[in-house]
């Protein structure tokens, strides 16, 4: 295993999961994961403290535990509730990446943090804007930090003497912006993927390598097809994490493990900025991910 000059700057869920378990299996560990604990729990909610009448020492673990169970829920029901639309996840994936039961399984059980990192730092803050991020970012002997969402990246911390790395599940310039995989898929009938260096702008900076993916799709039946909100979480539990997950470790492999000093700039005024779909556009673009097979 070789350790590479890199931070993972680390939001719980499947996002974050799938960069360091993809990394793992490419044989690679960052030299450092920067695991952010949300102090005042999810954006939406009622903005107090989590566990703000118990001791700073148990309200850690408790605030770290809750946050964990919050943000694996969706991917860890559907699996439960739904095992022939994971089960056709996994088809669906084979073709695009080695023993994706393996990887999904891994992403979902039990998560070791220290098993992908000698260096793990547990950071319980508000959001990205906190000032422990970047104390955190700081502490730190490497620039370059591997972004894996959760919010949105302040000028503060774009312009710090960090490098935030992103992949973004479209080809840019072409397709920037929300639901990046589906509005790949429906406009230009396949997804792609773009590592690039974060500037302040949606989607923009220098592009490291931009990739296009060949069309995956999964086979399920009708009887077996839950509703269109299910298969939209399904998408981002399980399909999008890897497909950002497997680019970033093919890259890497392709560098060393040492990402190129400099990509090359895009064009701000190519392509299209898209925003969440409209649930009427994103029936039709998962109809195109999840085939109905016929009976018999």
């Amino acid at each position: 295993m070789k350790t590479i000059p890199l931070t993972v700057l680390a939001h719980e869920g499947p996002g974050s999961r799938a960069y360091l378990v993809m990394m793992g299996e490419a044989g690679f560990r960052p030299s450092s994961i920067i695991v952010m604990i949300a102090s005042h729990g999810e954006i939406g909610g009622n903005g107090k403290r989590v566990g703000r009448f118990l001791p700073n020492a148990i309200r850690t673990r408790y605030t770290n535990m809750a946050q964990e169970v919050r943000r694996m829920y969706w991917p860890r029901r559907i699996q439960k509730e739904h095992p022939a639309l994971y089960e056709a996840i996994v088809n669906g994936l084979s073709s695009l990446i080695k023993e994706p039961r393996q990887r999904l399984d891994a992403i979902t059980g039990k998560f070791n943090w220290n098993h992908y990192s000698d260096s793990v730092n547990r950071i319980t803050v508000k959001d990205y804007k906190d000032e422990g991020v970047l104390q955190a970012l700081q502490q730190s002997t490497v620039n370059n930090v591997l972004f894996t969402g959760g919010g949105i990246i302040p000028k503060s911390l774009i312009e710090s003497a960090n490098r935030f790395i992103h992949i973004h599940p479209g080809k840019l310039p072409h397709v920037r912006g929300a639901d990046g995989i589906l509005w790949s898929t429906l406009v230009r009938g396949r997804p792609g993927a773009t590592c690039f260096y974060m500037s302040d702008g949606i989607d923009t900076g220098n592009i490291i390598e931009t990739h296009d993916l060949p069309a995956t799709t999964f086979q399920i039946s009708e009887d077996d097809r839950p509703n269109d909100q299910t298969l939209y979480r399904a998408i981002f539990s399980f399909y999008d994490p890897l497909l950002r997950a497997k680019v970033f470790s093919d890259i890497l492999t392709k560098h060393h493990g040492y990402l190129p000093d400099s990509g090359w700039p895009q064009s701000n005024t190519e392509g299209t900025t898209y925003h969440f779909m409209h649930p009427a556009i994103r029936k039709k673009a998962l109809s195109r991910i999840f085939v109905t097979t016929q009976p018999g």
